[in-house]
């Protein structure tokens, strides 16, 4: 059976950002996300502690890691990285064990 892999970003924002101009950054860097070879889907969520969580689901653990280093340098999501506070950051990568 082929799993999936998740990749899950935890995340604070700067305490300077808004966050619709954060949103959309986001939109932003979405174009160069979906363009990646084994992008699924991607879903930003946040609570109400400032926590924010950029879940994407990838084909294999090839794409993931791939992606991964690609990210950073990216023009497309250069807004959006400057927006988050890097020292809060997390990122893992899983693989999928059931999707209902």
């Amino acid at each position: 059976m082929c799993k999936t892999v998740i990749e899950a970003v935890e995340f604070k924002l700067k305490p300077d950002v808004e966050v619709a101009n954060f949103i959309e950054a986001a939109k932003q860097s979405a174009s160069f996300i979906q363009s990646l070879d084994g992008f699924i889907k991607r879903t930003l969520s946040s609570n109400e502690d400032g926590l924010w969580m950029d879940i994407v689901e990838w084909k294999d653990m090839a794409s993931a890691k791939s992606a991964a280093d690609t990210f950073m340098q990216a023009h497309e999501v250069m807004a959006f990285c400057a927006m988050i506070d890097m020292d809060t950051t997390k990122m893992q990568h899983l693989h999928t064990q059931l999707t209902c």
